[in-house]
């Protein structure tokens, strides 16, 4: 009799085992694809972050003049500017305006709007309209040497006082990079080489 609870009791415990060891398989096999997935997503944004570099750094026009209204902003330190024409979606501004509100400081109180609108009264009208923004720190600019292709979308770009034009971006062209570009680029380059004024 004592044999027969001893082998039911070893064949349990072998059976516990067994099932305890499969458990453990699966564990570890989420595990290495928990890990597999984190390390895809990071290569994935690593990949991201180095083409989004890639593009606010490789400069997509360089005006051979820029405007005397642009020189005169710059004077104290760079400055982000969003340039906007006339029949830009008035929704992606705003967009724009809503992502650059949320964001610090330093870089809010660096932003100035270019306007490339038909009369400067229409250009005023806009920014009187445009309830998220200060206008105190706009400019009507006819004379802003871009693209076509780039006019018919707001963007946006950093201009230094050595008049060097950096960190282009049209967020309507690369919306995967946005929040990239608004919380960790404009932040950084602002908190590195310039102060508020």
């Amino acid at each position: 009799m004592k044999i027969k609870y001893l082998v039911i009791s070893i064949l349990l415990l072998f059976g516990l085992n067994v099932f305890l060891l499969l458990q453990i398989k699966n564990l570890i096999n989420t595990n290495i694809s928990i890990r597999n997935y984190y390390t895809y997503k990071a290569a994935n944004d690593s990949l991201k972050y180095l083409q989004l570099k890639q593009l606010v750094n490789g400069n997509y026009f360089i005006p051979k003049d820029l405007p005397k209204s642009v020189k005169e902003c710059v004077k104290n330190g760079p400055k982000l500017f969003l340039f906007i024409s006339e029949g830009n979606c008035s929704a992606c501004i705003e967009e724009i305006l809503f992502d650059l509100y949320d964001l610090e400081n330093i870089v809010k109180d660096n932003l100035i709007i270019l306007g490339n609108f038909n009369t400067k009264k229409s250009f005023d009208d806009y920014i009187s309209n445009a309830f998220i923004y200060n206008n105190n720190n706009s400019i009507y600019c006819r004379d802003l040497n871009i693209p076509e292709i780039f006019k018919q979308q707001p963007l946006l770009f950093v201009v230094d006082e050595k008049y060097n034009l950096l960190l282009f971006f049209v967020p309507d062209f690369y919306p995967e990079y946005k929040k990239e570009y608004f919380t960790n680029i404009l932040p950084n380059y602002f908190r590195f080489n310039g102060l508020n004024n």
